[in-house]
This record gives structure tokens, sequence and C-alpha cells, in this order.
């Protein structure tokens, strides 16, 4: 899948990402779209005002990598 029809779908369908990792450097967010998933890799430095649930389209431009289940 293309990054513009990741960006599509994300927009779209808007689901909710949830945070499912933390390292020292990085926070993991994770969501799923039927039978995709997307993972958000975002630096801890920002984010400072993350919560555990946080809006899938407003973590594009961390997109780390994207699987079909």
């Amino acid at each position: 899948m293309e990054i513009n029809e990741i960006k599509k779908l994300l927009y779209k369908e808007k689901p909710m990402a949830e945070l499912f990792y933390r390292s020292n450097f990085f926070k993991y967010y994770e969501a799923e779209i039927g039978n995709n998933l997307f993972i958000f890799r975002i630096p801890i430095e920002e984010t400072e005002d993350f919560k555990d649930r946080y809006s899938a389209q407003l973590l594009i431009r961390w997109l780390y990598e994207f699987k079909e289940l």
C-alpha cells in the first residue's frame, strides 16, 4: 500500500492509535483498520502531551511500519 493510500484510509476511517510499547527513546502506537495494522514510532521528546490513546490520522508523519494481517 502506498503512503497516499494509507493517508486516505486513516483520514476516512479515523481509527484511534493505542500506546503498546515505550522505550527510553520512543513511544510506539498501533492502530488497526480491518486487516491492516499501522505502527507509529514517535521520539520520546515529542510526546510530552501525548496520552495512551491518540487519533491515528494525527500520527501519520511518524508512520513506522504497515502490515496486512
